[in-house]
């Protein structure tokens, strides 16, 4: 008797104890079950079961069986056998355009490319002066400064706003506008209404940001998903080694949504890398960077050829930390250079999919986002995201944790709205939808690790999004549980 026949007769001799008899339907169905503890799913099968002395049915093992496992079950729909043809444009990828300036005259450069950005952005529906033009007989006025200096008291605040050529400051009085400052990001653009005080002090009114236009979300016109996904860290003790090959028999199964799966789309941290941080050694199980993303790419070759792999880099892998990053390079990536199928990006990058724009960024500011502004969380990343789609701005605040590059052009401003707006880093999923943008925070492969322990967040690991193009309607597969 070989281990399959042994397995499949313990399962049988459990249910006869237990006073059922297995349909055939339901024998077949476990025979093709791989990576599962069938005593486990026989079991809880009966436990929902309220008749005795019956037969466990197919219909039984179904209930307790999580979608993408029931490969075999679901009946090939008309057109199926319909191919289709790949999609992508490349819209924005910083790897080549990366100019550093050095020094002071790099963050002047950042500076100002950033404020004519954003300037142009607003003055698309707002209408504000020079601060060079205000002076103290005006009663009432609206300007735009970069946010320099934000200082929030018990009873009120006071902001400093620069156009790159004066500067004012700015007094917030009343509950609403000192709640409103207090949402304020440093170095974000900020678009102030004012009033002019008799003793000449410039009190808030408004504060209005760049932001997005209300619209209506670009679609594919074929059925067509892409897996959003994010944060393996290869080489960790806490790769979840298991719920990716989960995964991988999935893709690459007969489901009738992974059969129509296109693109895989990776936010950053493909390996955990090496010196990130002080003592990581002590959570590698792979202790040289090359390996580990040897060991990710012997991974990703599992993944049907047919589907675009894009990748772009994060905190963890090996390129400079700075914002923005270059795609991973030749020197360490060659064997994915080699793979038709994959396409290396910067962080951040902006694609096409069949007509749907996605914005993609790992999220290394978000860390300065929940820290900055009251009632956000890590458990609700989106919520964090969506204040960057506010500022049009990935990461606005310089000198926090969040380190910038003094770069000739600065590549975070958000100048095309995305129809997708898909980050990792937090490893916790969560979405929500903004003005007609999908965002999506993907999770991650890693379980917890003592760091996200100090910082109180409680990952979310091995939950897929799987975002249908046509409608950007969002299934989630779980590939953690051991059914």
């Amino acid at each position: 008797m070989d281990l399959e026949e042994e397995r499949l007769g313990k399962v049988i001799s459990e249910v006869l104890a237990k006073g059922y008899q297995l349909s055939p339907e339901a024998l077949e169905l476990l025979k093709k079950l791989e990576g599962f503890n069938l005593l486990e799913v026989v079991n809880r099968a009966i436990a929902q079961k309220i008749d005795k002395g019956l037969i466990l049915e197919l219909e039984d093992l179904k209930k307790v069986l999580p979608d993408w496992a029931l490969v075999d079950l679901i009946e090939k729909p008309r057109g199926y056998e319909e191919k289709i043809e790949e999609d992508f444009e490349i819209i924005k990828d910083p790897t080549k355009s990366l100019t550093k300036v050095e020094g002071l005259e790099g963050f002047q450069s950042l500076f100002k490319s950033r404020y004519v950005k954003l300037i142009q952005i607003a003055k698309k529906y707002l209408r504000f002066e020079s601060i060079a033009s205000i002076n103290q007989r005006d009663k009432t006025a609206r300007v735009a400064g970069l946010l320099m200096e934000k200082e929030v008291r018990r009873k009120n605040a006071k902001i400093v706003l620069d156009d790159l050529d004066s500067s004012i400051t700015l007094l917030a009085l009343e509950d609403k506008t000192l709640q409103a400052t207090s949402e304020l990001l440093l170095d974000q653009l900020v678009v102030a209404e004012f009033e002019v005080s008799k003793n000449g002090n410039f009190i808030a009114k408004e504060f209005y940001s760049p932001d997005l236009e209300f619209r209506v979300s670009n679609f594919s016109s074929k059925e067509v998903y892409a897996i959003l996904t994010s944060d393996m860290h290869v080489g960790s003790k806490a790769f979840l080694l298991e719920a990716f090959k989960r995964f991988l028999s999935w893709i690459k199964s007969d489901d009738y949504v992974a059969r129509k799966v296109k693109y895989f789309v990776f936010a950053g941290d493909l390996v955990d890398g090496v010196g990130v941080y002080p003592k990581q050694e002590q959570g590698l199980e792979i202790l040289d960077v090359r390996e580990q993303i040897s060991k990710a790419v012997e991974l990703l070759k599992e993944i049907p050829k047919h589907i675009r792999i894009i990748l772009i880099v994060g905190n963890h892998d090996p390129v400079r930390q700075a914002l923005p990053q270059p795609a991973l390079s030749k020197e360490y990536a060659h064997e994915l250079y080699s793979m038709e199928n994959v396409t290396l990006l910067g962080n951040p990058s902006q694609i096409r999919l069949h007509s749907v724009n996605l914005l993609i960024y790992h999220g290394q500011s978000l860390f300065d986002v929940v820290a900055s502004i009251p009632n956000l969380s890590f458990s609700k990343p989106a919520k964090a995201m969506k204040v960057l789609l506010k500022v049009r701005h990935l990461a606005p605040s310089y000198g926090q944790r969040t380190p910038l590059a003094p770069e000739k052009e600065d590549h975070l401003v958000i100048e095309e709205i995305p129809d997708i707006f898909h980050s990792g880093h937090i490893h916790v999923i969560d979405s929500e939808n903004y003005k007609g943008t999908l965002i999506v925070n993907s999770g991650a492969w890693q379980a917890k690790t003592i760091y996200q322990e100090s910082m109180g967040i409680e990952p979310k690991p091995g939950i897929v999004p799987v975002v249908n193009l046509s409608n950007l309607e969002i299934l989630t597969k779980d590939f953690v549980k051991v059914y």
